[in-house]
């Protein structure tokens, strides 16, 4: 702090307003950062302050272009003001937001460009924070955190994905990318509000595709990598019955899913059960079942690594698998 206030008393500012600002503005941040003995507040004042520093050190030294630049950014931020008050403006108007916008339109054309971007920025993000606070937008956030975890799993899988599904998973990933735009700064997010509950439905959308497609490939991870073994049993005599007990393992690479699954494999089982009985099951299997050679799983989740679960069968061998 010593440093950049020795810096800003080095040069003279004249009647520039601009720099008059941005010193004005260090100058405050500097006492505020000397008033406070929070850590963590002080660590927040020094970002602030170095941060209008370094925008004060380019003014003087390349004024055009920081005037070009802080106008740029100004016409941006006004531009995306007016497409929200615009989409919404009778049921806007009077308000503490619409009332500030108002008065930034009044004063924008002024030179006190450090002033009307703060000015701009703040009212920017009190708008951003009201959009967010809406059911439409809530729903779109959800949504579209479930479907990029969704999208990270598959991606993992793509290498041994058909060319169907290649081109499949990269439509998808556009819509997503797509979406994903609308919420990656305050500026898109205000500029789109009048289409938040519109991609609010269709990220549901987005999301079932995502869905169905996933346990698709899923589903095959799991049945790639399924594997029985047997625990206890005699040595296995075509034509008899005789009693079995397995274990059955799933091994899981792709994504830890907290959420309900159901699996199908068939041909699974080493012989036709006449019976058969779940003798262990971890809590994230909920059931298990077997009919012939097929087996269903009923999983409440499927964490990363080995899930297993342990089986009586009654059977009479007619082959081995």
């Amino acid at each position: 702090m010593a440093f950049i206030k020795g810096k800003i008393n080095e040069r003279s500012a004249e009647n520039n307003e601009e720099l008059l600002s941005l010193r004005a503005s260090l100058g405050y941040r500097i006492d505020s950062f000397s008033g406070q003995k929070e850590i963590a507040e002080r660590l927040a004042i020094c970002g602030e302050t170095i941060a209008i520093y370094k925008k004060y050190a380019f003014a003087n030294e390349n004024f055009d272009s920081y005037i070009a630049g802080e106008k740029t950014k100004l016409d941006s931020c006004i531009s995306s003001l007016k497409k929200y008050f615009g989409s919404a403006q009778d049921s806007l108007q009077g308000n503490s937001l619409w009332q500030r916008f108002s008065y930034l339109l009044e004063i924008s054309k002024g030179a006190d460009y450090a002033y009307l971007n703060s000015a701009c920025s703040s009212l920017q993000e009190d708008v951003s924070m009201q959009i967010m606070e809406s059911p439409s937008f809530r729903e779109l956030s959800e949504n579209n955190e479930k479907s990029r975890a969704l999208n990270e799993a598959l991606q993992k899988a793509s290498l041994s994905f058909t060319g169907a599904e290649k081109e499949k998973f990269s439509s998808l990933s556009s819509m997503l990318s797509a979406q994903e735009h609308l919420l990656e700064s305050k500026s898109s997010l205000v500029s789109n509000s009048s289409i938040i509950e519109d991609k609010a439905e269709s990220s549901k959308a987005l999301y079932s595709g995502l869905s169905s497609f996933f346990a698709e490939i899923f589903s095959r991870h799991l049945a790639s990598n399924a594997r029985i073994g047997l625990v206890s049993g005699e040595i296995p005599e075509l034509g008899r019955m005789q009693a079995f007990r397995f274990r059955i393992s799933f091994e899981n690479s792709l994504v830890d899913f907290s959420e309900p699954f159901s699996l199908g494999l068939d041909d699974f089982l080493p012989y036709e059960a006449s019976s058969f009985q779940a003798v262990y099951l971890g809590n994230e299997i909920r059931g298990i079942s077997a009919s012939g050679t097929s087996m269903s799983v009923e999983f409440n989740s499927v964490p990363l690594g080995i899930t297993s679960a342990i089986a009586d069968i009654n059977a009479i061998p007619a082959k081995s698998k």
